[in-house]
């Protein structure tokens, strides 16, 4: 019984680095002598906290995130893990020992899981791996795609796990390989999601060493196809939407990170309006919470726009005759369906055949309480915290001692 409660598809958390999430707090201020900051001297510091990391830490840190993903309404999670190897760079006597360590804590707390195993092999375009880099990089593509295969045998009878396969970016990644990738994932019917014009510098250097922007580069190397999750999308060619939305990729917008780094806003409208589907992610877990995700979508492209209302009518199908356009609707597909099928999951709809990952919202919590049905998913949106979440079920199981 769900007595003054709503209940909505499961929220997806498509981007996630574990490791991250302990570096709360611990980047929010600036070094005295430190003219500035942003994300490349705030990636030094991740560096520092993942190279101290060990299989026994990441795991109570994976536990504690996957819980907090729960309770704040997060079915699924898509790990980006590129943490591989012991503190020297060498290989673990079990090479997938960090792998292991993510996977028990998804066990352990129920959440599902996508693990995408991350291709490092470069600090940048033909630069060589930089000592901090050390626990990332592999430079033997076929061992690496060898060890992936390993992981999809372990996950073929787990109903909670699947493994896709994550190119870092085209500056960590050579042309050459990228090519090789594709074909490779495409036999295996395998999710892939990559870093793709995250930063202006980013789209400079390939640019300058490829003649394209990373969108267009991954074109080219046959990796822009339906299986394919870029990551962050902020600094895209005007070009670019019509491009991946021809291709039947997806997008996932990590927002309260991308602000959080400085990094930029999403284009969001742009992308909608090519009919790109989004998806969301928490990423670096500066906060887990998919209703602040969704909100700022749409909240940057009313800052630049300098208007309302601006994704309304877009990204989820609308009444043949509308009164009005709406916003919500779109977003709460972003929150779900397309974040699971991003990630190779069917579930996101609460539909005959959709897995049954659900979230139950209390309507008389604070946030929601005095709300009239038609205004709900808008409240929902723009309005609830993760204080409104009552229960979350995984596969049909409960995940939460249901909040009163």
């Amino acid at each position: 019984p769900l007595p003054r409660q709503a209940l909505l598809p499961g929220f997806v958390n498509a981007h996630s680095h574990t490791i991250q999430r302990d570096l709360r707090g611990r980047t929010e201020h600036l070094a005295a002598d430190q003219p500035e900051d942003d994300f490349w001297s705030w990636r030094d510091l991740m560096y520092r906290l993942a190279n101290a990391s060990t299989p026994d830490t990441l795991y109570e840190v994976a536990c504690d995130l996957y819980r907090e993903c729960l309770a704040a309404g997060f079915t699924t999670l898509g790990e980006f893990h590129y943490l591989h190897h012991d503190p020297s760079g060498a290989p673990y006597p079990d090479p997938h020992q960090n792998a292991r360590a993510l996977l028990s804590a998804a066990h352990d707390t129920g959440l599902r899981l996508t693990l995408l195993p991350v291709l490092y092999a470069a600090a940048g375009f033909d630069k060589p791996p930089s000592h901090a880099q050390r626990r990332f990089i592999h430079t033997d593509t076929r061992a690496f795609l060898q060890g992936v295969d390993h992981l999809l045998r372990d996950a073929e009878h787990n109903p909670l796990l699947r493994v896709g396969l994550a190119p870092h970016s085209v500056r960590a990644v050579p042309f050459t390989t990228l090519q090789h990738l594709a074909p490779w994932a495409d036999e295996r019917r395998l999710p892939l999601h990559i870093h793709a014009c995250e930063q202006p510098a980013e789209v400079r250097e390939c640019k300058a060493h490829y003649g394209v922007a990373p969108v267009q580069l991954l074109q080219r190397a046959g990796l822009l196809t339906p299986q394919l999750t870029l990551v962050h999308a902020t600094w895209l060619e005007p070009d670019d939407p019509q491009r991946i939305a021809q291709s039947g990729a997806t997008v996932c917008a990590c927002p309260s990170t991308e602000a959080n780094l400085g990094d930029g806003a999403l284009p969001a409208l742009d992308l909608l309006q090519a009919q790109v589907p989004l998806c969301i992610g928490s990423d670096s877990h500066i906060a887990v919470n998919p209703f602040e995700e969704l909100r700022l979508i749409e909240y940057n492209e009313r800052i630049r726009l300098r208007r309302r209302n601006v994704l309304a009518g877009l990204n989820a199908p609308q009444p043949s005759a509308p009164q009005h356009l709406r916003v919500a609707p779109g977003l709460l597909r972003a929150g779900a369906l397309h974040g699971a099928r991003a990630l190779g999951w069917s579930h996101g709809e609460i539909a005959p055949g959709h897995l049954a990952d659900l979230v139950a919202l209390r309507l008389d919590a604070p946030a929601l309480r005095r709300v009239e049905d038609d205004h709900l998913p808008e409240a929902i949106v723009f309005s609830a915290d993760t204080a409104v979440i009552s229960q979350t079920w995984v596969h049909g199981a409960a995940r939460l001692p249901q909040r009163a």
